[in-house]
């Protein structure tokens, strides 16, 4: 990934329900935009996710791969758990931020 192919986009505090509208809108205004290829969620300041911030992930992995773009979702030691309790550490492409 060259830099100037990448957005990135940091989220922190709670991504649940109430908050995904926001991260919503953000990504909305980026998709009209053609200078990147590869998104990267930064979520490690990310505290707790529920059930409808994972779909959120799930829905943007389908959408970016349906644009033939790239995600990487870079998380805390937290989140890994929960995504690999859910077994979706490869299909959403999550790494350990580091």
């Amino acid at each position: 990934m060259k830099d100037a192919d990448v957005l990135r986009i940091a989220f922190s505090g709670e991504l649940i329900t109430e908050r995904i509208s926001i991260l919503n809108n953000e990504l909305a205004s980026k998709f009209g935009e053609d200078s990147w290829r590869d998104l990267v969620l930064d979520f490690q300041g990310v505290s707790r996710i529920d059930s409808r911030g994972i779909t959120f992930c799930i829905r943007m992995s389908k959408e970016l791969q349906r644009r033939n773009l790239h995600l990487e979702i870079q998380v805390n030691q937290t989140l890994y758990r929960i995504f690999e309790q859910t077994n979706l550490i490869t299909p959403l492409n999550v790494r350990i931020a580091g």
